[in-house]
């Protein structure tokens, strides 16, 4: 019998076993306690079984809007961890990995649908003017086509996820991604504070989102991010290219 079958639990039993309540100490455990089991439970599952949470900025109309988070005191301009349904006003993160590319999407019910991502601009595509989006001639269906960027960061808690610049968003995109590289190679070096704000074109107005340099790390976290991004980036294009987990942004 394999260890699999010898820790099988008796699921068809109706009793409920006695709990016995122990007494535990308010003392932290040694760090070498945790690092003993670190290697358990969760030794089968890698990168392509996971997705990465998302970031997501609440609007006005929201679906992330609900009843239940408006008793809560949730409002718009509050950023939501649609993995962990955590909501904050602001949100510090340091950026460890940029990555672009294009997403097309069909117009449908006065909204696009996002079906395609692509890494690559189509040679044969043109720029709309006045307009954030390409259309590509070759198509053979009406489409709009938007230079994406999706920002991998690390949160305060030491977990991770993504935000998707796109469309309305793409001007502070370009402000971020000047921010980042402006500071030379090593663009995790930075931890950035997110807050929303009104903005506004062509008599629309929405919640966008803007970004503010903190400080530079010390050199222990510099060092957890930088392990952080040397196992991460070489699942990238799974992470980019999978469907969005749970909500819509």
């Amino acid at each position: 019998m394999n260890k699999k079958n010898e820790l099988a639990l008796d699921l068809t039993s109706t009793e409920i076993a006695p709990v016995e309540i122990l007494q535990t100490s308010t003392e932290l455990a040694p760090a070498s306690f945790y690092q003993d089991f670190s290697d358990l439970s969760h030794e089968n599952i890698g990168f392509d079984d996971v997705k990465f949470p998302e970031i997501l900025l609440v609007q006005d109309n929201s679906k992330h809007l609900l009843k239940k988070f408006k008793e809560a005191g949730i409002k718009p301009g509050d950023f939501f961890n649609n993995v962990e349904n955590t909501f904050s006003p602001t949100l510090n993160v340091i950026p460890f990995y940029i990555a672009k590319y294009y997403d097309v999407r069909i117009p449908k019910d006065n909204s696009d649908v996002s079906k395609i991502k692509i890494f690559e601009l189509p040679k044969t595509a043109q720029k709309v003017p006045e307009s954030s989006y390409w259309m590509d001639p070759s198509f053979d269906f009406e489409h709009k086509i938007y230079e994406t960027f999706c920002y991998l960061v690390l949160l305060e808690n030491m977990t991770f996820a993504k935000i998707i610049f796109q469309k309305s968003r793409h001007k502070m995109a370009l402000k971020w991604n000047t921010l980042i590289k402006s500071r030379g190679f090593n663009a995790f070096k930075y931890k950035y504070r997110l807050h929303a704000f009104e903005d506004t074109y062509k008599g629309n107005t929405w919640l966008n989102i803007d970004m503010t340099c903190l400080e530079e790390l010390d050199p222990k976290t510099f060092n957890q991010v930088g392990q952080l991004a040397r196992a991460v980036t070489p699942h990238i294009s799974s992470f980019i290219m999978a469907e969005d987990l749970l909500l819509e942004a």
